[in-house]
């Protein structure tokens, strides 16, 4: 179990990561700001010993995941303007492309892009997180590079 300054500490650090990995699920803010807290309170309330911080935030990540999960099941996928985007990834005009460009590939695309490059997992780490074989991580990640270089190109 957490004590309240590991808590808080844990908060600072790994909010945004929760958030945003909650914004490519729920493609809206305020939902993913919900489920951000809905797993921050989880955490708090967690009566579990964390052996290091990959192993904390490997557990936020598949909270995190359920989270959306059970919210997606009731919901419908819905859009968030690139503003809102560009605003939590304190993106530059050039990066506007890019973040529309990934926010537009099919969630399970969407998913793998963001462990991989923004939170910086492993093909390895992602197939254990998400529960995907490796090779199904992998092909993923292949096919999402596919397509955003094709939307890039066209774009551009």
């Amino acid at each position: 179990m957490l004590q309240r300054d590991e808590f808080t500490r844990a908060a600072k650090r790994y909010g945004d990561m929760i958030y945003r990995l909650a914004l490519t699920y729920t493609k809206n803010p305020p939902e993913a700001e919900d489920i951000a807290q809905e797993v921050l309170i989880r955490l708090y309330l967690a009566k579990k010993d964390f052996q290091s911080d990959d192993h904390l935030r490997f557990w936020l990540v598949r909270v995190t995941q359920n989270e959306c999960r059970k919210k997606y099941r009731r919901k419908n996928e819905r859009t968030v303007s690139l503003d809102e985007i560009s605003e939590l990834a304190e993106a530059s005009e050039e990066d506007r492309g890019v973040i529309s460009a990934v926010m537009g590939l099919d969630r399970k695309y969407r998913q793998v892009i963001l462990l991989y490059y923004y939170e910086e997992y492993s093909i390895d780490e992602i197939s254990a997180l998400t529960r995907i074989p490796k090779g199904t991580v992998g092909t993923r990640l292949r096919r999402a590079r596919e397509i955003l270089k094709r939307k890039l190109e066209d774009n551009g």
